[in-house]
């Protein structure tokens, strides 16, 4: 006759840029814990065991997509204890695009073209300042000034989203070059 099995129990899984990870939150040091993951081009990692958490991280998953683990427990003269715990990676984030590029005297205005109210933007410039303004619910004018006739300057535009990868995009440009 067997013992009874060690069944293992999960934290709720948090969602990665490629995959997520999840905690075993009965791990016992006297038993052996096996992690395998489904599809098979995903990958799991067990972490570094602390206490009763075995920390698991599952990563190789496209944006959006999921993926289950199973984690068999053995040990000897015990039956074989089987769990599984599914996640999902991130969703694919949403890319800045730009119009195009309207130089003034101590900058230059560009749109983003892809505004989307779901989503928060924030908008930088490496020289300068910089500040947005919302046209219309597709599009975003940010304005850089502080420049001097024909300095460059790079805005850095950055979209965040609750389960969403971030997503980043750059356009460069430069202050006109005609004296004022």
């Amino acid at each position: 006759d067997f013992a009874l099995p060690l069944t293992p129990t999960f934290s709720t899984p948090v969602r990665t840029a490629d995959g997520f990870t999840v905690n075993v939150t009965n791990y016992n040091s006297n038993y052996t814990f096996t992690a395998i993951v489904s599809p098979d081009t995903a990958t799991v990692t067990k972490g570094s065991a602390s206490g009763t958490t075995l920390p698991l991280t599952v990563t190789g998953l496209a944006a959006g997509t999921s993926a289950t683990v199973t984690v068999t427990v053995t040990r000897t003269n015990y039956a074989t204890g089987t769990g599984t715990q599914s996640g999902t990676a991130l969703e694919a984030g949403l890319t800045p695009t730009f119009g195009s590029v309207t130089q003034t005297a101590d900058g230059f205005k560009v749109s983003v073209t892809n505004y989307d109210s779901n989503y928060t933007f924030t908008a930088s410039t490496d020289v300068g300042s910089i500040t947005p303004t919302t046209l219309d619910a597709d599009h975003t004018e940010l304005t850089v000034t502080g420049l001097n006739p024909g300095q460059p300057a790079t805005v850095s535009v950055t979209t965040t989203r609750t389960d969403y990868n971030f997503a980043t995009a750059t356009v460069s440009d430069f202050a006109d070059r005609k004296s004022t």
